[in-house]
């Protein structure tokens, strides 16, 4: 579609243009411009803003993410409001929660927990076997904690590390 789609698309490949609302179900979803509703398929992309959720094996969305993405492979250009969910997250700007085996994000404001959880800033909870951040305003529990900026000799920790 060379415009925009508001509806819903069921198809093997849905490939649009500009925005979509409402919903797109296929293998592989194209969408051009933002996304306001839901996208299902095995690779969903998103040129713009998503206002909904991804659920697939690959969801990338290069702007910004207003709801939830769920799959093996989570990547967000912008930042998260809601939250992530796979084996790897992804969040290039800001999020509220990650769940995953490997979690990336620039600020974060809630919880990452599973596995390796990194942020450049954490205000909240990293739950995790290796957690890392160079400003911590909240509470690490893993094996290995490291607050790098931390105002302290303990920047590593075993078990915990707080930093208010």
């Amino acid at each position: 579609v060379g415009g925009n789609v508001n509806g819903g698309q069921l198809g093997g490949i849905n490939f649009v243009a500009g925005n979509v609302s409402g919903g797109t179900v296929s293998f592989v979803n194209l969408i051009g411009g933002n996304v306001s509703g839901e996208q299902a398929a095995l690779i969903n992309w998103t040129g713009g803003n998503l206002s909904g959720y991804n659920f697939g094996a690959l969801n990338m969305a290069a702007g910004n993410v207003a709801g939830v993405q769920c799959g093996a492979i989570n990547w967000a250009g912008g930042s998260v409001d809601g939250g992530q969910g796979a084996l790897v997250n992804v969040a290039m700007a800001g999020v509220s929660y990650q769940g995953a085996l490997i979690n990336w994000a620039d600020k974060l404001d809630g919880a990452q927990w599973i596995g390796i959880n990194v942020a450049n800033e954490v205000k909240g909870l990293q739950l995790g076997v290796i957690n890392y951040t160079v400003k911590l305003d909240g509470l690490q529990i893993g094996v290995i904690n490291i607050a790098w900026g931390k105002d302290s000799i303990w920047k590593v920790l075993p078990i915990v590390n707080a930093n208010w």
